[in-house]
């Protein structure tokens, strides 16, 4: 059964206060003990004083009894009894009356008994008790408002936050600084709740980029399908004339230059088409080579607009298993990252791009590596985090690598990054060589 914060701070309260009032007053009845045993001590020294008074003038032990009552406390009796066991003077308390009593024999064969009043302890001990009790009820008081207002303010902290869950399921946006939170443990909650905000917020972003992306997916492929007949009709027109024999040189070259730039063109479309499909493909071997030439294809005349050299390193001739436009949005994810890089580099700094191809121990692997400002050391560890990112509002969704990662681990690879010999980053991965 669960209970309210406040019910929960009493309870545990009452469990604390309860034992130890429980002690409180075992150690009372202790000191109630002791101070009866020593007001028995206490008679038995009168009683034995009496005893000697009474030895050297027995003929006057009535005076000697009196003088002994002004010395002990109100209400006592002294009682002398001779060897046989009869009063010989004083007198003895009611035996329904509740007395200390300590007897000493006299030298008579007698005995002198003193009566000290059982309310002289509990006189005595009352102060103690009182004092005791009364600081455990301060303490009890000044313990339970303490917690009151401790539970007061965490329940206060934890409605909070509760509505800043439901705002975040609702929908709504934090505005403002965040609320004081009473606890480091609720500081952290709240953190938790705002990077939660974050995510979703990012997510939902991402959600809203997809749909955008499928649409102009959808677009593209229906473009490329429009474009590709005219195209193919510009270059086989180009070739008939180009075989005419009454056409000039010089005509020849611009139709042989035509021809190029409509295969390119092409080539392009074909690309734009393969990594536009949505639907799912059975892996297959693929050439990592052939992958890195329709991401060139996809983004030379880009890297040229930037004034950033191209270089191409391609020593991968091992086949892999896997899906090519997977592959293919890896390294392109790798490149536009390296570009982006490059472009918030200095001006003066020379840009180039190198893509490497390899095999090496029954794995084929592909590296990226630009010349731009290479990664802070305190961001590497978070580089394929989803949803990080070091790009202004609005430029990244920080989920490129991590979706790259999700890709090469999903074909039983490895992805990483390195620092470049030139300071900039290097984007690397191998999965294994189909056999």
């Amino acid at each position: 059964m669960s209970l309210s914060m406040r019910a929960q701070v009493l309870a545990i309260t009452a469990a604390v206060l309860v034992p130890i009032g429980w002690l409180m007053f075992q150690a009372s009845v202790a000191t109630r003990r002791e101070q009866q045993q020593s007001a028995r001590a206490e008679a038995a020294t009168a009683a034995g004083l009496v005893a000697q008074a009474v030895s050297r003038q027995p003929g006057d032990a009535d005076a000697v009894l009196a003088a002994a009552l002004m010395t002990l406390p109100a209400g006592s009796l002294i009682a002398v009894t001779g060897h046989r066991g009869e009063r010989v003077a004083g007198s003895v308390p009611p035996v329904d009356s509740s007395y200390l009593t300590a007897q000493v024999p006299s030298g008579d064969g007698g005995a002198v008994t003193v009566f000290l009043p059982e309310s002289l302890a509990w006189e005595r001990t009352w102060p103690i008790y009182r004092r005791n009790y009364l600081l455990l009820l301060g303490a009890a008081s000044a313990t339970v408002l303490v917690m009151v207002f401790m539970a007061r303010r965490w329940r206060l902290a934890m409605r909070v936050l509760e509505q800043q869950a439901q705002r975040v399921g609702a929908g709504d946006r934090l505005t403002g600084p965040p609320p004081p939170m009473p606890t480091l443990e609720m500081v952290s909650l709240q953190r938790s709740f705002t990077e939660m905000e974050r995510n979703l917020v990012s997510l939902e972003r991402q959600v809203v980029r997809q749909e955008r992306l499928a649409a102009i997916g959808v677009l593209v492929s229906g473009i490329a399908h429009e474009l590709n007949n005219p195209l193919q009709a510009i270059a086989g027109r180009a070739e008939l004339v180009a075989r005419d024999p009454s056409v000039a040189a010089t005509a020849r070259n611009d139709l042989a230059l035509i021809q190029k730039e409509s295969a390119r063109a092409s080539a392009i479309i074909r690309n734009l088409s393969h990594f536009s499909r949505q639907q799912d493909e059975p892996p297959r071997p693929i050439l990592l080579c052939d992958v890195v030439a329709s991401v060139v294809e996809l983004r030379q005349r880009e890297l040229e607009d930037r004034g950033v050299q191209l270089v191409l390193d391609e020593r991968s001739r091992a086949p892999v298993l896997g899906v090519f436009t997977e592959f293919q949005q890896v390294i392109l994810n790798f490149v536009i990252n390296a570009e982006q890089a490059m472009a918030e580099a200095e001006a003066q700094r020379p840009r180039a791009l190198t893509i490497r191809t390899f095999d090496r121990d029954g794995r084929a692997g592909c590296e990226v590596e630009d010349t731009g400002p290479g990664v802070p050391a305190e961001d590497e560890p978070k580089l394929f985090q989803p949803f990080f990112t070091t790009k202004p509002v609005g430029e990244g969704t920080g989920l490129g690598l991590s979706v790259s990662y999700g890709i090469i681990h999903s074909y039983g690879g490895v992805v990483g990054y390195r620092r470049a010999a030139t300071g900039g980053a290097i984007l690397w991965f191998d999965v294994p060589a189909h056999q």
